[in-house]
């Protein structure tokens, strides 16, 4: 009688692990489903973001889909990523690639998101959205401090984009 009670437990607790690992299976599909249309959904905009980026003298442009932290975002987003990195030596004052790609996402209907948005000497940071994609921008280059002279920006720089969907909240973390 014990060793029944024994094999039957077994084939209970074999079940419910079975169970446990269909329904857990089921979870990550889920997951990785809603991962891919993320990405998917991302996708144009990285493309966009490319396109873009190339019509600037000298830059390297990497893409990478996955899972990526920002600073300003609760959590980590699914989606797309792009570096460009340059030089401001062959553009013109003014018109570097986090310029172009803002003006390039507004001329095409993007809007911006104010709370992702700031700037400074040694940077930038802005959101922009459309429908149900958002970019966030960083663009970082060496420019001084606050209380030291303007510096000539001709050095290296690097903008980092994150396309996501969905939007994220209009709130940033702080």
């Amino acid at each position: 009688m014990i060793g029944n009670r024994v094999g039957y437990a077994s084939i209970f607790l074999s079940l419910a692990l079975v169970g446990q690992a269909a329904s857990h299976s089921t979870a990550l599909g889920n997951e990785a489903a809603n991962g891919v249309a993320a990405e998917s959904g991302a996708r144009p905009a990285c493309e966009l973001v490319h396109s873009i980026a190339a019509e600037i003298p000298g830059v390297s442009i990497q893409r990478s889909t996955g899972v990526f932290d920002h600073e300003a975002l609760e959590r980590p987003a699914r989606g797309c990523r792009v570096a460009v990195t340059g030089t401001f030596a062959p553009t013109p004052p003014g018109r570097d690639a986090a310029d172009r790609l803002r003006d390039g996402f507004v001329a095409r209907g993007w809007q911006e998101m104010p709370a992702y948005s700031a700037d400074g000497k040694d940077g930038t940071a802005f959101a922009l959205r459309k429908n149900e994609v958002a970019c966030l921008f960083r663009g970082d280059w060496t420019g001084g401090t606050d209380y030291e002279p303007a510096i000539v920006q001709e050095g290296a720089y690097s903008v980092f984009v994150i396309c996501t969907s969905p939007v994220p909240p209009e709130e940033r973390r702080r």
